[in-house]
């Protein structure tokens, strides 16, 4: 067995791998004769079927299997003494195919990959000489007396509309339980909720919205809305138990649209809307809102800070990538093997990248660490945002949801880890740069979201 190099270029590089009979055919005899004991051909006894016939009838895929186990270990294991930074995985380029495979003349076979390389590269945009816009939301008048009408609402009477559905309207849905034939069940499970439209899987979005009140489908309740789980529905929808057994199907009608009479100015609305805050009147509440607004909007203000520092850092560490490798190893990973890359995807994709390598060297720079806990209160951060529609309903337990969220849930723990891993590289990122205050109204922020959301499509 023979493994040898070849350098193409600075980043990229064809590893081939030689493997003479002694490397692969005892492992072929030995599994072939295990074959022969346990196979039962026509015409022979279990356990004497001739060796010939087993080798003609399984021959071609036994030695498909060992050649592949050897070939994945040779070259991942060649890669990891040679301490090789790859990015991507390797592509076979030589021509070895299924139907070269020869179970009666054992020859010396070669495969051969070629390999992209991390380049090496030292981090720009992060001396102290660089200045970078930090974004300030400034808050007005305007915004500030919507806030306030928006809890007057919430405090206030509710009542249901007769309305056409609208994306952002919270509708008000009962659910009867159905058995077979779609007919509801007399001793069904049944109950009333309320469900923001634009939170509708996108199999019902669709279907309810410009449709009003007594308006009737068939849904899959589990379905119904998306990114939760079976016990925030039985919880929250249907009003029982975790394992109480339900039928798939449920008879959703629309009760209307659910939307609030502002409340009267009086203790009662102060006292329940700004509790223990000794707000009397309109004119203190309007100061404390603004003081709120301020904490949120300076989140917001750091959002768009954040995405300007990732495009810039993206931007200014233009070091050289293997372009040609990365896009014939992205081809190969499409369904449809004919598929060519558009100039747009792959610049998409070599952002991402480039993205992902300068957080990687950041993350040992800054020695990011994500803990348990850093998990936990990610995942939690998570299943605030899902679920932002329902804060005002009692008794969610986001500790146990973000739990749930995180169990027994590997592409969810994957998520979660990305999400807290790029948190902490900017908020060390914020924490080493200079920055420069740059305030904006709520127009310019709006357009600045789109331009970036424009750009990163």
């Amino acid at each position: 067995m023979e493994i040898i190099r070849n350098e193409l270029d600075n980043l990229v590089a064809e590893i081939t791998l030689t493997l003479n009979p002694s490397d692969y055919k005892p492992e072929f005899d030995k599994e072939i004769k295990n074959l022969s004991y346990k196979a039962h051909l026509k015409g022979f006894r279990k356990g004497k079927t001739p060796l010939s016939a087993i080798i003609k009838m399984y021959g071609k895929s036994v030695l498909a299997d060992i050649l592949n186990k050897i070939i994945s270990t040779e070259i991942n294991g060649y890669i990891k003494e040679k301490e090789i930074n790859m990015l991507g995985e390797p592509l076979p380029t030589s021509d070895f195919n299924g139907d070269d495979i020869n179970t009666k003349e054992f020859l010396p076979l070669s495969f051969s990959f070629k390999i992209g390389y991390v380049p090496e590269f030292e981090i720009k945009g992060l001396e102290d000489d660089v200045i970078y816009e930090s974004y300030e939301v400034r808050i007005n008048k305007e915004i500030i007396e919507k806030e306030f009408q928006a809890i007057r609402k919430k405090y206030g009477t509710a009542i249901i509309l007769d309305k056409t559905i609208e994306k952002n309207d919270f509708i008000s849905l009962r659910v009867d339980e159905l058995g077979e034939e779609n007919i509801v069940l007399g001793n069904g499970l049944n109950s009333e909720f309320g469900i923001l439209v634009d939170r509708l899987s996108d199999q019902y979005f669709d279907e309810f919205i410009g449709k009003n009140k007594g308006f009737q489908s068939v849904v899959s309740i589990m379905d119904l809305e998306k990114d939760v789980d079976r016990d925030f529905v039985m919880k929250y929808f249907l009003n029982t138990e975790a394992d109480t057994n339900v039928n798939k199907y449920f008879l959703a009608t629309v009760e209307g649209v659910k939307e609030h009479e502002p409340a009267e100015l009086n203790e009662e609305f102060f006292t329940k809307a700004f509790p223990e805050m000794g707000i009397t009147t309109e004119e203190e509440a309007l100061i404390v809102i603004k003081e709120g607004m301020g904490t949120i909007y300076k989140d917001e203000g750091d959002q768009i800070t954040q995405m300007h520092l990732l495009e810039s850092l993206v931007n200014k560490n233009d070091f050289e990538l293997p372009q040609d490798f990365l896009k014939e190893w992205l081809e190969s990973s499409q369904e449809d093997e004919k598929s060519k890359i558009s100039d747009k995807e792959y610049l998409n994709f070599e952002k991402q990248l480039r993205w992902s390598l300068i957080s990687k060297s950041l993350g040992k720079k800054y020695n990011i660490d994500v803990q348990g806990d850093d998990m936990r209160a990610g995942a939690v951060e998570i299943v605030k945002q899902m679920l932002r529609s329902y804060n005002n309903y009692p008794g969610i337990d986001y500790d146990s949801l973000g739990e749930l969220y995180l169990k027994d849930n590997p592409d969810r723990e994957k998520e979660v880890y990305r999400k807290v891993y790029s948190e902490k590289i900017m908020e060390n990122i914020m924490d080493s740069v200079t920055l420069r205050r740059k305030k904006i109204d709520m127009e310019e922020y709006d357009d600045l979201v789109k331009k970036m959301q424009k750009d990163n499509q």
